[in-house]
């Protein structure tokens, strides 16, 4: 027994099932990405290995760092990644990041 919906409800929900079922196709296809690069990755395997990282963050902060080298020192990296708070002030103006 279906739903009795008036055609423009129809429509509406004909248009959204459209819409899930793509969203759903494109999860399915960005999992997919993960998984490879997950497993073409020895840094995200290593980085899996801290406790809370799991293979989509792991992948996330590969992905993102990429190159150590590319900091002089850990001090850069942790600013990079925006783990040191730090404060900015000028004038009237202070920004907190």
């Amino acid at each position: 027994m279906g739903l009795d919906l008036a055609p423009r409800e129809k429509r509406l929900l004909e248009a959204l099932l459209k819409t899930y079922r793509h969203l759903e196709t494109r999860i399915g296809e960005s999992k997919a990405y993960v998984e490879k690069v997950y497993e073409e990755s020895r840094e995200a395997q290593f980085i899996r290995t801290i406790p809370g990282f799991g293979k989509y963050l792991s992948v996330l902060v590969a992905v993102e760092i990429a190159d150590l080298t590319r900091f002089t020192d850990a001090a850069h990296l942790h600013a990079y990644a925006g783990v040191i708070p730090s404060i900015h002030s000028s004038s009237d103006k202070t920004h907190y990041g």
